[in-house]
Parts: structure tokens; C-alpha cells; sequence
């Protein structure tokens, strides 16, 4: 069950589309997939539509603007996104990319605008159904706690 997600939000210029998208859908998100503790990975392109008034963008310029595409990483735990425990009792600056090619680091320096988000699950809630999933059993939140 995953309880993290990594979101990668970016732009990527026209003239590099031909190269990249076949790269990344030809074997570097399977690669992504294969990580330890990573879950599953996707890629999408987004639809641009007309936003409602309602939703505002963010004007602080710190903030990265890219939304042409999504990169999407869901794990069991937020640790499969971090750098190997390892490379910290090693005092290594190994990072979680340290498996990339030249290609790959060619590929995604093409990306512009990112902007990236971690989400991780602090606690869950299950109703009566929980039983009917194969993946999961009935879990019980402390009640002394509410």
C-alpha cells in the first residue's frame, strides 16, 4: 500500500519532446518502478483548460511554473525518496539518483520549472470495507488520543 507520493511538476521545451518522451516511456519509468520500496510510477501530460476564478496561483516568484507534465512516484514510505542510510554512515553525499546513466542525467537536465512535492500519509482511517481488500487488514486508531 503506498503511503508516500512524489510528485514532479515541469515543463519541457518543444524541441526536446521527440528525444525525452520516448525516453521516459520507453524504460525510464520502468527503471523508476523498480526501485526499492517504490510502488508503482507514472507520467502524464496535462490537458490545459480554461481555470476557474476560483483557483489562484501562487504569485511568489520562488515558486517554480511548471505544469506541462507530472511525474508521479508512490512508495511504502517516504524513505524510498530519500538518499540510502548507507551513504550517511559512510558520510557519502550519494544521492537516490546515484543509478543514473548519462543518458538519464542528459534527459532530465531537458526539464525546466520543476517544482516537486512529497506527500506521506500520517495516519488512515478505515471503514467497514478495509476487509474486502486483498492488500490490507482492519487497522484501529488510539482512541485516547481524539
Amino acid at each position: 500500500m503506498d503511503r508516500s507520493i512524489l510528485i514532479s511538476w515541469y515543463n519541457l521545451p518543444a524541441a526536446a519532446r521527440a528525444a525525452y518522451l520516448p525516453w521516459m516511456h520507453g524504460g525510464f519509468i520502468d527503471r523508476l518502478a523498480q526501485r526499492p520500496g517504490v510502488l508503482w510510477a507514472a507520467h502524464y501530460e496535462v490537458k490545459k483548460y480554461d481555470i476557474p476564478a476560483r483557483v489562484r496561483a501562487t504569485t511568489d516568484q520562488s515558486v517554480p511554473t511548471g505544469n506541462d507534465y507530472i511525474l508521479m512516484l508512490g512508495a511504502a514510505s517516504s524513505h524510498a525518496f530519500a538518499r540510502p542510510l548507507d551513504s550517511f554512515a559512510a558520510g557519502s553525499g550519494a544521492a537516490p539518483d546515484s543509478d543514473l546513466n548519462a543518458e538519464d542525467r542528459k534527459m532530465l537536465a531537458l526539464r525546466c520549472d520543476e517544482r516537486i512535492s512529497l506527500f506521506t500519509e500520517e495516519a488512515r482511517v478505515d471503514g467497514p470495507e478495509i476487509k474486502t481488500r486483498p492488500d490490507r487488514k482492519s487497522t484501529r486508531l488510539n482512541s485516547s488520543h481524539t
